[in-house]
């Protein structure tokens, strides 16, 4: 089943208030509440790719609820992001990751009813009938100074990339991500939906489209260890449960991946698409194609690749300070 491609778009960096959890969460919230784009173009929160952003408020800011555009084609999906700087909490965890204070954490819901019941952020079951990957940790701010966050939206999924002061990026990417081989093997949509996170202590590594994909730094790869990247999907057409995934190189013997084969001979960008599996089998079978996210040759930073004036990706490097891996977001 082919998918219609995502288009995503870039929101302004937005620079949060301090490091304090309930300031991330703000900037968050301010990026996806934004009426423009980066680039000034015109942007309406629950309309065409925007998502929407409710706040939860227990004095400070404890929580974001995430809704994708109302009527599209994925209205059971949501996404959660929370963390409280005190308190002991018992939410939902993917499987190694438990509580910390001064975590950003994110989730994915699945088969959100039309008109949710919203539990809080540390119920067991936040929205009520909705399936739940659990949290993975998605930056420790009590470790990991953020400079800006820059958010990244088509209309099934969010990106929020965190940069710090020493210019390492953390990723949390979640949503439709993944476009299942044949629709049984998805949800009756062909989608999968799920995460991506780089994990509470660790960044994208500057080498990470060849890591070994149980290495922190790995891209789309998956650690069960407390903190350690994480990767899960909601196991299709089966309540409740989550599959993990991990990141498949599909370029090897004579020709592994390199900043050259990335590039086209005259210094085109090349996208090549990222495969995942599903190591939760013996056989690590196929399971998706990241949905319109692409391997790209080293670059610096996040820049965007223009043709003439019409963006075609939004990249997110590895580093924001030398030329290392990088990824890009299909405009």
């Amino acid at each position: 089943m082919a998918l219609t491609p995502l288009t995503h778009k870039r929101l302004a960096s937005v620079v949060p208030a301090s490091n304090a959890i309930n300031d991330l969460l703000d900037a968050i919230a301010s990026a996806l509440q934004a009426t423009t784009y980066y680039d000034g173009t015109s942007r309406t929160p629950g309309s065409g790719d925007a998502w929407s952003v409710t706040l939860e408020v227990n004095t400070d800011t404890v929580a974001l609820k995430c809704r994708p555009p109302l009527g599209g084609s994925v209205d059971d999906l949501a996404i959660v992001l929370a963390g409280v700087a005190s308190g002991s909490y018992s939410p939902s965890f993917i499987s190694s990751d438990t509580f910390a204070v001064d975590n950003i954490l994110g989730g994915v819901f699945r088969n959100v009813p039309g008109s949710p019941t919203y539990n809080g952020w540390d119920n067991s079951s936040p929205y009520t009938g909705a399936d739940f990957t659990g949290y993975a940790k998605v930056v420790a701010s009590d470790s990991f100074t953020i400079n800006y966050i820059i958010v990244i939206e088509s209309s099934e999924t969010l990106a929020v990339i965190f940069k710090n002061s020493a210019n390492s990026v953390h990723l949390f990417h979640a949503g439709a991500i993944l476009e299942a081989a044949q629709t049984n093997e998805g949800e009756s949509n062909g989608r999968l939906y799920g995460l991506f996170s780089t994990g509470g202590g660790n960044t994208l590594g500057i080498t990470m489209h060849t890591n070994g994909v149980t290495s922190n730094g790995s891209l789309y790869g998956h650690l069960a260890t407390n903190g350690s990247i994480k990767s899960v999907t909601l196991d299709p057409q089966t309540a409740g449960n989550s599959t993990q995934l991990n990141f498949s190189v599909p370029l090897s013997g004579s020709y592994p991946i390199s900043t050259s084969r990335l590039a086209g001979k005259l210094g085109s960008q090349i996208g090549w698409p990222i495969h995942c599996v599903d190591n939760t089998a013996s056989t690590a079978n196929f399971i998706g194609v990241v949905r319109q996210v692409y391997r790209v040759s080293d670059q610096i930073g996040f820049p965007v690749f223009r043709e003439g004036s019409t963006d075609r990706m939004y990249i997110v490097s590895s580093s924001a300070n030398s030329t290392n891996d990088a990824i890009g977001f299909g405009a």
